[in-house]
């Protein structure tokens, strides 16, 4: 795990700077045994944490006379060719492999015009001590978030891989975006560059944050808009391409060295690691759980495939206190801005300080599988193709994909269980806006959604797996996140990307002996840690309830309806179906987002008074 800070401030005393920095670094600190790394000179701090699996020396990194400095979080690959000419022109190596160092150098041959070559999944700064001169940098698709705040009056810029490192500082005023609570609520994660502050933002993907003179800016270095549109060839070659460029992105990937440790599930993307692992020889651990969902398809399927390839897979029923001993740590770590993935932390603890890395399989079904390619789903698509942003954001993303409950368009009563002083902030209108502005940024393209969904879904809440959690032990590479893999499936036709074409096809050219295993041919009963779930949820009830934040005497239909859930649950009748686990899904989808809301405010001190004057 690596995760970078630092303040830079013309108008902050040393001791300042030091003290800032210090406190930030203990914030992300989650670990005893996680390293610490401080640098302050003046008016820049800089900090870096390490558990010191990959680009282990101590940071920031220097060039040769020490005007330049970086700190840097992640791993790039596929670099050697460039590192060879950089030592032809003169530039001078002390470390055998470290990503920083050669970034740095890279960036003195080149300046910023050579980043958008870097492969893999990364943020880092550099400070340019003659020019006092700061930029920061994350990897193009922005899945290693990088969270910022400049306050022009105080001159002050901070940085963080972390938004509570930036929040919890004495210097930084508390404002809520409400705007990003209105996304929040209907979609389960945040949009863009918003976050729960109006005074913090996340760095946009493929971006370069310049501050010089306490001015800042942003430039794009890449965009979803770069990645042309392949030429016609047939299914077969097609398949052929794909899977010499996923064995290559392993490949690149490859630490033989380090232990490796694989969240092996049922489903065909960690499948496809663990056959590359195992076809290039490489020693490896599986690691399973059944996670939140109602049936034990991965314990069942996961096991079966692990014996089948002859390698260790250790199982993790979630405990019975995971609700109230867990889940407070996932919120902590992910800052509110997500309900997913917490599930990894038991599991996660299960694995051994030896191991350095873990391979995940993010992104993967978003690119291979797109569900608005179905044929049922080409409604829909038209809808977007015709510009009708309105209708698409309604009927697919509002209802449809995320299954959220029905709530009508226009209805000034949809969050009427707030009181009146939050029920302003959460408006129809300004949700619809927001999301046709991000539609908008891929007009014209056949991959909108598909862009649409990476830059936020995948980038603002499913990244947060890797890179905020499982970071705090392991190392994560994410092999289809390589440049040339990514892009390549994106650039593809549209029938590649329907039914699991591309992924099932993957799995048969990587080794046939795997493809046959159906997910849902090993589905068996409700989990018992499904159960506890609903317990939970039930429990919810008390804390919202009372709650001075909601006027219960005004409840609509839906609040009534959801607690009428929770009666039923009380009484232990389960779901009997798929179908009704989904129905109640979309009950759960409104009271995390409450639950969030009301533990994020006790959280960050928030009390009613804040409330009326945000």
């Amino acid at each position: 795990m690596s995760r970078i800070c630092g303040v830079i401030s013309s108008n902050l005393m040393e001791e300042t700077s030091r003290s800032i920095v210090s406190s930030m670094n203990k914030l992300m600190q989650h670990e005893s045994w996680h390293r610490i790394d401080e640098w302050v000179n003046h008016s820049v701090g800089l900090g870096h944490i390490s558990i010191e699996a990959v680009n282990e020396e101590i940071q920031p990194i220097f060039n040769e006379d020490r005007t330049k400095a970086i700190i840097f979080a992640g791993k790039i690959f596929a670099y050697e060719e460039d590192k060879k000419y950089l030592i032809d022109r003169g530039h001078k190596f002390i470390y055998f492999d470290n990503d920083a160092e050669f970034i740095l150098h890279l960036y003195e041959e080149y300046g910023v015009s050579k980043f958008r070559m870097l492969n893999g999944i990364f943020s880092f700064f550099i400070w340019d001590n003659l020019r006092k001169k700061a930029i920061l940098v994350n990897d193009r698709y922005g899945m290693r978030p990088i969270y910022y705040m400049n306050d022009r009056n105080k001159k002050i810029l901070l940085f963080s891989s972390e938004l509570k490192a930036i929040s919890k500082q004495r210097t930084f005023e508390k404002k809520i975006d409400w705007e990003a609570w209105n996304i929040f609520f209907r979609l389960g994660f945040l949009t863009g560059e918003d976050t729960f502050y109006k005074n913090i933002k996340v760095l946009p993907s493929g971006s370069v944050l310049y501050f010089y003179e306490d001015n800042l800016s942003i430039e794009n270095y890449w965009s979803y808009n770069d990645i042309s549109v392949a030429a016609n060839q047939n299914l077969s070659t097609y398949i052929d391409d794909v899977t010499f460029l996923f064995k290559q992105s392993m490949k690149r990937r490859l630490l033989p060295e380090k232990k490796i440790a694989l969240f092996l599930s049922g489903g065909l993307d960690s499948r496809g690691i663990a056959i590359e692992l195992k076809n290039n020889k490489i020693p490896f651990e599986t690691f399973t759980t059944s996670k939140f969902t109602s049936l034990d398809r991965d314990k069942n399927l996961a096991s079966l495939i692990a014996q089948k390839m002859n390698v260790k897979n250790h199982f993790q029923e979630l405990p019975d206190s995971f609700l109230d001993d867990i889940e407070w740590r996932k919120n902590y770590l992910l800052d509110y801005e997500s309900d997913e993935h917490g599930w990894i932390l038991p599991l996660l603890n299960q694995v051994p300080l030896d191991f350095k890395i873990n391979y995940d399989g993010i992104a993967q079904d978003t690119i291979c599988d797109s569900l608005l390619f179905r044929d049922e789903n080409y409604i829909y698509l038209d809808m977007l193709e015709s510009k009708k942003y309105e209708d698409f954001i309604y009927f697919w993303v509002y209802q449809k994909q995320f299954k959220f409950v029905k709530w009508s368009k226009n209805d000034n009563n949809n969050f009427n269980f707030f009181c009146p002083n939050i029920r302003k902030f959460f408006s129809d209108e300004i949700f619809f806006d927001n999301l046709e502005k991000h539609l908008i940024k891929y007009e014209g393209s056949p991959n909108q959604f598909i862009f649409f969904q990476l830059d936020n879904r995948t980038r603002r809440e499913i990244s947060l797996a890797p890179f905020q959690l499982i970071v705090n032990k392991l190392e994560s590479f994410c092999p289809y996140l390589d440049n040339d893999y990514f892009e390549y499936i994106i650039s593809l036709p549209r029938f590649t990307k329907r039914n699991q074409t591309l992924r099932s096809k993957l799995i048969n050219e990587l080794n046939p002996n795997f493809c046959g295993y159906n997910e849902s041919n090993y589905i068996s009963k409700y989990s018992d840690v499904y159960k506890k779930k609903l317990k939970f949820l039930v429990s919810i009830e008390k804390t919202l309830l009372k709650n001075s934040f909601f006027d219960l005497n005004n409840s609509n239909f839906l609040l009534r309806k959801f607690l009428s859930d929770y009666l039923l649950m009380k009484m232990g009748l389960l779901m009997e179906s798929i179908e009704k686990d989904l129905y109640l899904k979309s009950s759960f989808n409104l009271i995390f987002p409450l639950y969030f809301f009301n533990k994020w405010l006790a959280n960050e001190g928030f009390g009613k008074d804040d409330i009326l004057i945000s």
